[in-house]
């Protein structure tokens, strides 16, 4: 995108013959790319050692000229269900993310180029535009090549685009080819000269709709239950825009006619769309009704965190604030993964060290990467490393069943149309020992051994106060991977198994405070790792 931005600014300077006018906007650019870099540092620092994305680099040509196809109709290969179903990709890239799908339609396009060899008024406007927007071309052709062409790895590492992975790059590419149409439209519209009807333009036009269609058809559902699930893959708006593009061709003489291809490009896409609700269904989301209020009591009345046996996908339930140990994990809490493993058979550092949605399953359901950003660990409730993660609830599936050798322990109650599980003796948030384990399961997570530890929650970090007993330490689940620093006062501190342990030397007040990795930490943290 950097590229296509930045070559539109270099022409509105040129435009203006301001040869080194684009320098100040573009040392902004510059300027902004860093800032943000440095706003972000945390999160490379956090995952340059995972399986995904990690040290990933994309490669040149990984996508087919075959997706030019989505391109040049609406409704395609990209559903988007209102009423059933799940969005789904369909097109030529099998396994494709439906998000990496995306595209800005550019549907007159590969019509104004089969005009232009048979209409001059068509060639003056590719004229027009090519000599206004010279480095937007340039970088037009620098990404498409990237997406398309077997190129070297020294072009991407020349070009920048190292990074930029072809599904990701492609919405770019797509979204400037838009740019295209409309520039050519406007030419269209504004060039006063006008052509006398010509049968070599309207050949020239229906071969070209008749290509594109003919390429879009194998992607088109044609089932009525498929049509009344998926509003963007289905036939009424690919007919309506042939059928437009073909009246078009009656008028390509005039500047009726740019007014009625851009007809042909909105009204078909504005039907494809306006039934597609971007919104989930609030039911879908747990976001009101029993099962959320059942939730609500039960973290009110025994705080803790929540474990989700693959009811909802993603982050839906921790974006209502509620401690949901499934979610997405921007950076993978290795440690915490480290720490399950060894009730979660399979679950090797290949499925969880990488960016993934990620979700919990009933055994004897299986451990399993899914694809490469999701994956679902399976665990019983009956875990004791998941009582030293804070965990007391668990929301399951209405026909779910406690596992025998700890039914005893939970009750069960109702969440809407589904079932909550909670610990009938809570777990609290501090494990204490005596002395110094070499486990987190040697602790005691029991609310009545807290012994009037604190945790104090900060926006830069967190402070862990716990009486001046040096005979005893106490234990908190967090990922040491987001601290930088630690500092303590009449205590010591250590990391073990995906908890922060606080140890008082009977001195003074015990207190550990942690600093959270930010940017300065991460760039050392990247530092120390190069060097070594």
């Amino acid at each position: 995108m950097l590229w296509i931005i930045c070559g539109l600014l270099i022409d509105a300077h040129l435009a203006r013959r301001l040869v080194f006018g684009p320098f100040p906007v573009l040392a902004a650019v510059v300027a902004g790319a860093v800032v943000g870099l440095a706003y972000h540092l945390p999160y490379p620092a956090l995952i340059v050692d995972t399986a995904y994305p990690g040290r990933r680099v994309a490669e040149a040509g990984s996508l087919p000229l075959l997706r030019l196809v989505d391109l040049l109709w609406p409704s395609l290969t990209a559903t988007a269900p209102v009423r059933c179903g799940e969005a789904t990709y369909l097109g030529p890239m099998q396994g494709s993310n439906v998000c990496e799908a995306s595209v800005v339609e550019a549907v007159p396009l590969l019509l104004l180029i089969a005009l232009a060899p048979a209409s001059a008024r068509v060639r003056r406007a590719f004229a027009a535009v090519l000599r206004a927007r010279p480095a937007f071309f340039a970088a037009l052709a620098v990404v498409g090549a990237w997406i398309f062409a077997p190129l070297p790895g020294w072009f991407g590492t020349l070009a920048l685009l190292r990074w930029s992975q072809g599904g990701r790059a492609w919405i770019a590419f797509s979204l400037a080819c838009a740019l295209v149409a409309a520039a050519v439209l406007c030419e269209l519209a504004a060039d006063e000269t006008e052509e006398p009807p010509s049968m070599r333009v309207i050949a020239a036009g229906v071969a070209a709709i008749a290509a594109a269609g003919f390429s879009a058809s194998r992607y088109l559902g044609t089932s009525p239950s498929l049509t009344y699930c998926v509003a963007r893959n289905w036939w009424p708006p690919v007919v309506l825009s042939a059928v437009l593009l073909l009246v078009a061709l009656r008028w390509m003489g005039s500047r009726r006619g740019a007014a009625l291809v851009l007809a042909a490009w909105v009204v078909p896409i504005t039907l494809a769309d306006f039934t597609v609700n971007p919104m989930i269904r609030a039911r879908q989301i747990f976001l009101r009704g029993a099962g959320h209020e059942a939730i609500d009591r039960a973290l009110a009345s025994a705080p803790g965190r929540l474990v989700d046996y693959s009811t909802h996908p993603g982050a839906t339930l921790s974006a209502f604030g509620w401690p949901v140990l499934s979610g997405v994990q921007e950076a993978p809490d290795v440690a915490m993964f480290r720490f399950l493993a060894p009730d979660s058979p399979g679950l090797t550092d290949e499925i969880y060290n990488r960016y993934a949605h990620y979700s919990f399953r009933l055994p004897p359901k299986e451990t399993q990467l899914f694809q490469g950003d999701l994956f679902f660990a399976a665990i019983s409730p009956c875990s004791r490393r998941l009582a030293a993660l804070w965990v007391n609830h668990f929301l399951v599936d209405a026909k779910a069943a406690l596992p025998a050798e700890c039914a005893g322990d939970f009750t069960v109650s109702e969440a809407g149309e589904l079932r909550l599980w909670s610990r009938r003796v809570p777990v609290c948030r501090f494990g204490v020992t005596t002395g110094a384990p070499s486990s987190a399961l040697d602790f005691d997570y029991s609310c009545a051994a807290q012994g009037g530890a604190r945790f104090e929650a900060g926006v830069s970090g967190f402070t862990i106060r716990v009486p001046s007993d040096a005979a005893r330490s106490w234990a908190v689940a967090v990922d040491p991977a987001v601290i930088d620093s630690i500092e303590c006062t009449g205590a010591t501190a250590r990391t073990l198994d995906a908890h922060l342990v606080v140890q008082p030397d009977g001195t003074a007040t015990a207190s550990c405070t942690a600093h959270y990795l930010d940017s300065l930490g991460a760039l050392r943290r990247l530092l120390r790792r190069r060097g070594a």
